[in-house]
């Protein structure tokens, strides 16, 4: 006897990640577009601020750990680009001084702002020194923190493509650059700025004495992709020469402070990375997001090597900034959205799941064949990953073998599964006769939620029974 066409169901075991605690959480303005958030780089006063620009309502600050909600300080109907915070002093008094970036209009050609927070102070303009022509926004600004004990450290911008540094009034500094897209200050010597070349091609820029000179980090990074800009850098507090570059369609990683690059495990991705954040309590913890009509958040606990998606509360999620910080020994991820303002912890008890426990959005299986067959036939599957691009994921993955009472005659796989293609030899040996087809079912992604769920993938025809010959 020859057999034609198997009933087949593909189980995909689906195991619980993210606790309920360790998800992106609303934090207000669920009506509003968040432009830019910002929150002081060091800390030693006992609440921190967190200060969100709104498209329509102007400039918000909020306490953590201190509930007195949103409070708004004026710049409403101003078209702000970037908001900046940082902490500052004055002999014995520290106070936080806010920085907007805007964009000109008709009505004001003020480039950036100022406010000192909880000193009665009202905005000012802030751009003495912005005189070319031909700037019209500033679109990223970056500073270190001091004290009242401490001598002020600069203030640097990226605004039309151009570099700035404030002191007392800002002056341009001589820098033979394409594009930038960002400034990341690390200390007092250590300052990055990347963006793009005139037909997207990536470019880099380091400086070792405060942006007085430059190093072009060289054309390495074309191997990558020669219409992939840097969007985004984060370092590793604890190690200066450890470097995380966001891309157009990848997150690299460097060990020698940009010297080599290697691939992480996101890349070929086609969405944009435009924020990365190094854990400073655990340098292997990374968080990252691709920037899309909707965007996908992404955390490492690995240093990079595999990646897992984080679940967000809301359908239509795009993110435009992020910024964190730790707070309550806990690190803290605030998101700047179309939707408003969220926010994402690990919780200290956290114990990550392995990465191979995330779940493919894609599995196919083939026709098998021979068909007819006997005594043997071979059946082909596909595990996919989240993107076009393929992650190292893994699933538990089931494939078992039913008849026509839906009873179970064979599992042939039962296992863990990286994304990639393969195939299984049936034996037929004690099939039981009179196999039956089922209708198709149309497949939807299970959600992270469920333990197990069995998937039937394949339309299959009415078992016949054929004559050997």
């Amino acid at each position: 006897m020859l057999i034609r066409n198997l009933l087949i169901l593909f189980g995909l075991s689906i195991l619980t990640v993210f606790p309920l605690q360790a998800q992106i959480q609303p934090m207000g303005f669920q009506s509003q577009k968040i432009v830019s958030l910002s929150v002081p780089k060091s800390e030693t006063s006992p609440a921190r601020v967190l200060v969100a620009a709104s498209a329509d309502s102007g400039i918000y600050f909020y306490y953590l750990g201190m509930d007195c909600g949103w409070k708004n300080i004026g710049l409403k109907n101003h078209t702000i680009q970037d908001v900046f915070v940082r902490t500052e002093g004055s002999g014995a008094l520290d106070f936080y001084h806010i920085f907007a970036g805007m964009q000109q209009s008709t009505l004001d050609s003020t480039l950036i702002y100022s406010y000192q927070l909880d000193t009665d102070s009202t905005w000012t303009a802030a751009d003495s020194g912005l005189t070319l022509e031909n700037i019209t926004w500033v679109h990223d600004m970056d500073g270190l923190d001091y004290s009242g004990h401490e001598p002020p450290t600069p203030l640097f911008a990226a605004a039309g493509g151009f570099l700035f540094r404030y002191d007392e009034y800002w002056q341009e500094i001589p820098f033979e650059g394409p594009f930038t897209q960002f400034i990341r200050v690390f200390n007092d010597s250590l300052i990055w700025t990347g963006g793009s070349g005139m037909t997207m091609e990536p470019v880099l820029f380091k400086s070792l004495d405060g942006g007085q000179s430059w190093s072009y980090m060289d054309d390495s990074l074309c191997t990558f992709g020669c219409d992939n800009a840097c969007n985004s850098l984060a370092i590793v507090p604890q190690h200066a020469d450890t470097i995380y570059l966001g891309m157009d369609e990848h997150v690299l990683k460097s060990t020698d402070g940009g010297a080599h690059w290697q691939e992480t495990g996101l890349k070929d991705i086609q969405a944009g990375f435009f924020g990365i954040a190094v854990d400073p309590l655990n340098d292997l913890h990374i968080v990252t997001f691709s920037r899309a009509d909707t965007s996908v958040v992404y955390e490492s606990f690995d240093g990079g090597n595999s990646w897992k998606i984080i679940p967000n509360p809301v359908l239509s999620f795009r993110i435009n900034e992020m910024s964190s910080a730790v707070f309550e020994q806990t690190f803290h991820i605030f998101f700047a959205t179309e939707t408003g303002i969220y926010s994402y912890k690990t919780p200290p008890d956290y114990i990550p799941e392995p990465p191979e426990k995330l779940i493919p959005v894609s599995v196919s299986i083939d026709q098998n064949y021979p068909n007819p067959f006997n005594p043997l036939t071979t059946i082909g599957y596909s595990l996919k990953g989240p993107l076009s691009g393929q992650l190292s994921v893994a699933s538990k993955i089931r494939l078992d073998i039913y008849n026509a009472l839906g009873q179970k005659i064979q599992t042939l796989v039962n296992e863990r599964k990286n994304t990639g293609k393969y195939f299984i030899t049936f034996k037929v040996q004690d099939l039981l006769k009179s196999l039956q087809a089922v209708k198709p079912v149309n497949y939807d992604p299970p959600s992270r939620e469920n333990l197990s769920i069995p998937v039937p993938l394949k339309c299959l025809e009415k078992n016949r029974k054929l004559d050997a010959t």
